[in-house]
């Protein structure tokens, strides 16, 4: 269904681009105005993860930058992603305080996970669950979320109609005690 009103939403402002074209310049503002949709729908669909990281100064995490980091998130990370059966995505850290990720990417195989640094330095079951809720909207965009919520229903034991974070939070505390 996502994939259906994002497609209607493209189409609508390649619509109006190509129309007012057409209704500024004639012709030769009808190509223009299809021109101008073809570049920012191809632009937006390969480019915006990249676009997203940009604007936020996100730095790379790997083993030998960001060390520190890398050491805190990618298990988090890796375990939530072989738990749910997804692709391990790259990781970015955005250099800001507040407790906050989000992922980003056109599929599963492009992902990126951008944590700012009080989410990836902050210690406890929060920093997972900020984590898990990045990994979460990053599959909203791609038409996976439901299955991953039964997914993580699935692997969290959710019996009650309370969302994906809630069962994570669930998890972690009986990871907890």
């Amino acid at each position: 269904m996502n994939t259906v009103k994002t497609a209607l939403l493209l189409g609508l402002l390649s619509a109006v681009l190509v129309v007012g074209g057409g209704m500024i310049g004639g012709q030769n503002g009808l190509y223009m105005g299809l021109g101008l949709a073809v570049v920012m729908n191809f632009s937006s669909y390969f480019f915006s993860d990249k676009i997203a990281l940009m604007s936020y100064s996100a730095q790379p995490v790997s083993e030998t930058v960001n060390p520190e980091a890398f050491r805190r998130v990618a298990p988090i990370v890796r375990n939530l992603c072989q738990k749910m059966g997804l692709p391990m995505p790259k990781l970015w850290l955005i250099p800001e305080d507040s407790p906050n990720a989000f992922a980003t990417g056109r599929n599963p195989e492009h992902a990126a996970v951008a944590a700012r640094g009080g989410a990836v330095f902050h210690i406890g079951p929060e920093r997972d669950l900020t984590i898990f809720h990045g990994l979460d909207v990053q599959f909203v965009a791609v038409e996976a979320a439901d299955l991953m919520r039964q997914r993580a229903a699935a692997l969290f034991d959710a019996g009650a109609p309370c969302g994906a974070e809630a069962n994570m939070a669930k998890l972690l505390a009986s990871e907890a005690s």
